[in-house]
């Protein structure tokens, strides 16, 4: 099971580990979905911390090989668990009713930046990225979600391009809360997570809501991702989408039907 939790001090650390870059399956999904949904029942947890396995990537977004692309119809939202790692998970993360900090340990791309995006906070790594590499592939995903740690034009520059953003240029524009050495991360994040454990549990919580509440009333970020994907929808199973992810699995420039 590529997930790891570990629930201590009221502290619930969640680690993504499915070696090389910590893709997720639908499978895998579905648990972190399940998970942080079910901290908003448990009172004796009063903050999670998500992150990545080592340091090679917090989460690289989608496991094609492990089926993570495998879903129902994202124009009609059937069934939250049937959205891909930018879906249920990312809602969970959000609406999950503790604060949820960030410690962003490499790059983190595709459904990994949608996830990210979703935590109250981020703290990151120096190897930290991110990106939105669906472009690349014939895909398109977490326009809405870059929006809300990097200002419009530079999360429409990601978007279109697919280019990474660093761990510095991160930090400048604010998506990162603070800048750390890699071997340094983890023991930055659980003291922060220590300090907000020593809060009033009810008045966190109660502070989280009015924050979300407060956050929903300006662009709606779950609106932003319906209508998003329905877009998306109309590209699934063309023939240049199909090319534009064959030539990223094979490492070879795509050849599109208007070349």
């Amino acid at each position: 099971m590529p997930l790891e939790i570990e629930n201590k001090n009221h502290i619930s650390v969640v680690t993504i580990n499915n070696p090389p870059v910590n893709a997720l399956a639908r499978e895998d999904v579905m648990s972190l979905m399940d998970h942080f949904l079910a901290l908003g029942a448990n009172d004796g947890i009063r903050v999670a911390v998500l992150t990545g396995a080592g340091e090679k990537a917090f989460c690289a977004g989608l496991d094609y090989k492990r089926g993570g692309d495998r879903g129902g119809d994202y124009g009609e939202y059937k069934d939250p668990r049937d959205r891909g790692a930018d879906g249920g998970a990312a809602d969970a993360i959000w609406d999950c009713r503790v604060p949820v900090i960030g410690a962003i340990n490499g790059p983190a791309l595709g459904g990994g930046l949608v996830m990210a995006a979703c935590c109250d906070y981020l703290i990151g790594s120096t190897k930290a990225q991110f990106g939105l590499p669906q472009i690349w592939m014939g895909g398109l995903g977490g326009g809405g979600h870059a929006f809300r740690i990097f200002p419009q034009g530079l999360a429409r520059s990601m978007q279109y391009t697919g280019e990474y953003i660093d761990a510095e240029r991160a930090y400048q524009v604010g998506a990162l809360n603070e800048l750390v050495k890699p071997d340094k991360l983890m023991d930055r994040a659980l003291e922060e997570a220590k300090k907000l454990a020593t809060k009033l549990p009810a008045g966190t919580k109660a502070a989280k809501e009015a924050l979300n509440l407060m956050e929903l009333a300006m662009p709606d970020i779950k609106m932003a991702h319906k209508i998003e994907q329905p877009v998306m929808a109309r590209m699934r199973g063309s023939e240049d989408q199909q090319e534009a992810r064959s030539a990223w699995l094979e490492h070879r420039e795509p050849k599109f039907s208007d070349d």
